[in-house]
């Protein structure tokens, strides 16, 4: 697997170390484009430029946001999980507790809240720490635990 097919494609599976270095690469591409997204910003801008930044930044985040998917699919993948679980990853967390306590008052802020920091620390857990499973499972052959990133 090459390093397009880990952040494009939702097919297969990678061990911890791929997955780990993948967010390093995603996180610097996401604070890459977070600068130029400020430098850009703050420039006097038309009505019509104002609107064709936020264009392009939508299409960027959206853009992200589906490779971070994958590789949390892939990831979930190597666990012998469906790629399925990702829709509480991004249903749950997505509200933040202020707009759950706006909505329904203020003990669901604060229960949703609670809820979104298991949730997330969950996945870390289970994605970051736990272990694939070993040789073939439905999703495919496992990486060697030596190759962090595959080869091209």
């Amino acid at each position: 697997m090459e390093w397009t097919a880990t952040f494009l494609s939702i097919k297969g599976r990678i061990n911890r170390g791929t997955y780990w270095i993948a967010h390093i690469v995603w996180g610097m591409g996401f604070i890459c484009f977070f600068c130029i997204g400020l430098w850009v910003a703050e420039k006097e801008m038309t009505a019509a430029q104002d609107k064709l930044f936020y264009l392009v930044s939508s299409l960027i985040i959206s853009g992200l946001v589906y490779t971070l998917c994958a590789i949390a699919i892939k990831r979930f993948h190597d666990r012998d999980k469906s790629g399925w679980w990702i829709v509480p990853l991004i249903l749950i967390p997505s509200p933040p507790g202020d707009v759950v306590e706006t909505l329904f008052g203020k003990p669901f802020g604060l229960i949703w809240s609670a809820i979104s920091g298991l949730v997330l620390t969950w996945t870390f857990i289970e994605l970051g720490l736990f272990a694939g499973t070993t040789g073939r499972n439905r999703f495919g052959e496992a990486l060697s635990p030596s190759k962090a990133w595959p080869e091209q």
